[in-house]
């Protein structure tokens, strides 16, 4: 089970955007939307605060996986 996000996440921490299924940095929310931004960078996204929550360990482990493999191929 994953934990819940209450009261909020706080700036830069890693959570879990259940709407589009990925992992995100929390950058902050803002006229009641969640901002993220991918691992690694790139383009933010917004979200509802209720489609947040800690990711499991294994769904972060996937996203830093897939960060580094973008990552290496624009280099």
């Amino acid at each position: 089970m994953t934990e819940s996000l209450e009261p909020g996440p706080r700036l830069g921490e890693f959570v879990y955007d259940v709407a589009n299924g990925c992992v995100g940095e929390y950058r902050e929310t803002h006229e009641g939307r969640v901002w993220l931004r991918p691992i690694g960078g790139g383009y933010e996204w917004t979200t509802e605060p209720g489609s947040v929550r800690r990711p499991t360990d294994a769904e972060l482990v996937r996203a830093r996986v897939r960060a580094a493999n973008r990552d290496s191929r624009t280099r």
